[in-house]
């Protein structure tokens, strides 16, 4: 993040701003609608559903960075090369 142009942080300015006035219009033409009971039965399976997927994902970036497994390669000397002639 520390490396972005002036463009690049103008890109994003405008990119939230249209978003944020499309997520309000949005909200605002549907405030009448009701949603029912399997509406809201869905959201909550699918909130759930994402969680156990992000954990998931997130679960062997954590346990590897714990134990060690992204640390550089180590390079073996001549004594653990076996050679092939």
């Amino acid at each position: 993040m520390k490396n972005m142009s002036i463009g690049s942080w103008i890109v994003v300015a405008v990119l939230l701003a249209w978003s944020g006035l499309v997520a309000f219009r949005e909200w605002s033409r549907l405030q009448d609608v009701r949603i029912p009971p399997s509406g809201y039965a869905a959201m909550i399976l699918d909130i759930r559903f994402s969680l156990i997927v992000g954990a998931g994902v997130m679960a062997p970036t954590s346990y590897g960075s714990r134990y060690g497994c992204d640390e550089p390669p180590k390079l073996l000397g001549n004594e653990g090369d076996q050679g092939s002639g």
